[in-house]
């Protein structure tokens, strides 16, 4: 397994800015640059930019991005609904095809802060934050997280980063 961490990455600061006024608090509105894409071999996560984020529909009132860094691009995207019945969704850009998945558990949103599995395609992509102390004080802050992604060629890629969650 080929992990990638947060000095691997040179992305321009666009998105997930939560320490920064200039930025929006809503991880689905912050994916927007096209930086560098994280890479192991077989497989090419993409950063989202605002069209691929327009070309799928995603059910859900709040959600939660992961991005290698705080102001870089998201990687993913996850939403919810604030109800427990439904899992959430997320979309991803693995070798260049935007992918929709969903949530492996019930729990809406409040499954996501914490972190979760989407599987769709061929893909399973894990999210686990990797501690409980926030990265700021903001009203959305991020915490130090872990995005695992296996495809069912046995491609695999860890990446350091941070998970942003959020109205």
């Amino acid at each position: 397994m080929k992990w990638i961490t947060q000095s691997a990455w040179v992305l321009p600061l666009s998105v997930l800015a939560a320490c920064s006024p200039q930025q929006s608090d809503n991880p689905a509105a912050q994916a927007s640059a096209t930086p560098e894409p994280a890479s192991a071999a077989g497989l090419l996560i993409a950063p989202l930019g605002r069209g691929d984020l327009e070309q799928i529909e995603m059910p859900g009132e709040l959600g939660c991005a992961f991005a290698p860094q705080t102001g870089q691009a998201a990687l993913l995207v996850a939403k919810g609904f604030v109800d427990e019945e439904s899992p959430a969704s997320a979309v991803f850009k693995p070798n260049g095809k935007i992918t929709l998945l969903k949530g492996g558990e019930e729990g809406g949103y409040d499954a996501l802060i914490n972190g979760s599995t989407f599987a769709g395609g061929d893909w399973s992509v894990t999210v686990e934050r990797a501690s409980d102390m926030a990265m700021s004080d903001n009203e959305s802050p991020p915490y130090p997280a872990l995005m695992s992604v296996s495809g069912i060629n046995g491609e695999e890629l860890s990446i350091d980063g941070v998970w942003t969650c959020g109205p």
